[in-house]
């Protein structure tokens, strides 16, 4: 096999150049076949598809934190850790990343060109009472051996214990949540969903005013970002699927109500909010999360879909629809009598003072 100069392309047919490929690997100077790594296969496929090319610098910054953020997993030894690429989310995530990476690469050359102003230190990882943490760890280890779906509650102790005891329960308006004073695990708009199309793959024709006739194709120069908007206003009520141990810091939480009998426990807190306002109908489903630039927008509803960067969340959710279309509501309060039967507390601050 002749000599590969370090700047050549490399003959595994990555296209990348053979320095940063596969010169280390000495079955290749052996002159042997060998299978292409993961992450060249990633980077090629995104190459012929770059669909990242049209972000800001700004957008695609913005872009590396949401994907970094749904990377890190706290873990029960109360670690940062990378999801296993054994599952399928892990894997999915990873080929994003990877994906990242190629496209700054492109514009700013070899890593960590482009990550060097420490803007992914910005990136949505929450600040943990550790001592706390740990309670929340031992939770997490018992909460392995429960059978049947499980819904949590994540939140301060102080509102949840009146919830417990008493079902005392808030019920937010679905547009009280686009608020600046929130963090950004929680902000959002939620009476929109927004996503992109490369110019590469959208058609705009022009049409006369005065005839109503085409006169020829647009080319944007630019994304298109479309957007599908809510026909209302309407009351939403959050839990999480997952008892997530970083969601504890998300939610600046102390706390955690687990739905034993999520069935039953939604089922009455739809009824009795039917009962105080009448007309109005509730429905219930796990968030479906996009990704804005590969979604699909057959499939999203305004209602349950969310921008990907939430993730790791895995919120369910409530939501009220009203009789005639609303704009400004005010929060609803409901009072369904204690709770035992359907839930527990799990309240660390009171776990660690036994």
């Amino acid at each position: 096999m002749a000599k590969i100069g370090r700047n050549e392309s490399c003959p595994c047919g990555s296209g990348i150049k053979y320095k940063k490929c596969c010169a280390s690997r000495q079955d290749v100077r052996k002159g042997k076949a060998v299978p292409r790594p993961r992450h060249v296969i990633h980077r090629r496929n995104y190459r012929l598809r770059r669909y990242l090319e049209y972000l800001s610098r700004e957008e695609l910054e913005q872009r590396a934190m949401d994907v970094f953020t749904n990377l890190h997993v706290l873990n029960e030894e109360l670690k940062y850790s990378l999801p296993s690429i054994k599952n399928t989310g892990g894997t999915y995530w990873m080929v994003l990343w990877t994906h990242v990476l190629e496209e700054f690469e492109i514009r700013y050359g070899q890593y960590p060109a482009g990550f060097t102003n420490g803007f992914i230190k910005g990136s949505a990882i929450p600040e943990y009472d550790f001592k706390i943490m740990k309670r929340a760890a031992d939770v997490a280890n018992k909460m392995k051996s429960r059978k049947g779906g499980l819904l949590f509650k994540f939140g301060q102790s102080k509102y949840l214990r009146p919830m417990l005891e008493n079902g005392s329960i808030r019920i937010m308006p679905a547009s009280s949540y686009n608020d600046p004073s929130m963090n950004q695990a929680i902000r959002d708009e939620e009476l929109q969903v927004s996503f992109l199309r490369h110019p590469s793959e959208i058609v705009i024709e022009a049409i006369d005013e005065l005839t109503g006739e085409p006169t020829g194709l647009i080319q944007p120069d630019g994304n298109l970002t479309v957007t599908l908007e809510a026909p209302t206003n309407y009351y939403v009520w959050c839990l999480a699927s997952t008892y997530s141990l970083r969601l504890y810091g998300d939610f600046e939480a102390d706390a955690c109500l687990v739905i034993r009998h999520p069935k039953e426990f939604i089922g009455k807190l739809i009824q009795e909010f039917e009962k105080k306002m009448l007309g109005w109908k509730g429905k219930r489903a796990d968030i479906h999360y996009f990704d804005p630039l590969n979604g699909n927008r057959d499939v999203l509803d305004v209602f349950f879909s969310k921008h990907f960067r939430y993730a790791y969340q895995k919120e369910f959710r409530v939501i009220w629809l009203p009789p005639t279309p609303a704009t400004t509501l005010e929060p609803i309060y409901l009072e369904l009598g204690s709770l035992d039967k359907y839930c527990e507390l799990v309240s660390l601050r009171d776990m660690l003072s036994a």
